[in-house]
């Protein structure tokens, strides 16, 4: 961790550049901008979570959509479900045409590999909302 402010026994910050402004400009240099550019012009950052998985503290995450999206505060808008507050943060399912219009990318600190914990990403699966069915289907068949 970069600043006292963090508790250096947590595995996952939230809102974690809120928290650490100083590694804005190391990670979004020219490269990661002109690829965001590329992808949208006009995307903003509304999400930034860091996570620590070490060996000895790592943890198994099941097939799953990150479907809700962080808002500032809680107003009730048709469309909008699910609401959740984790860490004075609200968050909430929008409309699925929201999130066809989001995208994620992921920063590796670490070497990373298909053996050693790297994202499997379900292409499409931003346009569709998956029941538990669904998810328990796709789990299996991508074992």
């Amino acid at each position: 961790m970069c600043s006292s402010d963090l508790d250096e026994s947590a595995y996952g910050v939230r809102q974690f550049l809120q928290k650490q402004p100083e590694l804005i400009p190391l990670l979004f240099n020219k490269n990661l901008k002109d690829l965001i550019r590329s992808i949208d012009p006009k995307a903003f950052l509304v999400k930034s979570i860091y996570f620590d998985k070490p060996h000895n503290a790592n943890w198994f995450v099941p097939w799953h959509q990150d479907v809700p999206i962080n808002i500032k505060e809680k107003k009730l808008v048709e469309g909008y479900e699910k609401w959740t507050k984790k860490a004075d943060i609200n968050s909430v399912w929008p409309p699925v045409a929201i999130n066809e219009n989001c995208f994620t990318i992921r920063i590796h600190f670490d070497d990373t590999s298909q053996t050693n914990g790297a994202l499997k990403v379900l292409p499409g699966s931003h346009k569709k909302r998956f029941t538990q069915d669904e998810m328990n289907i796709i789990t299996q068949n991508s074992a």
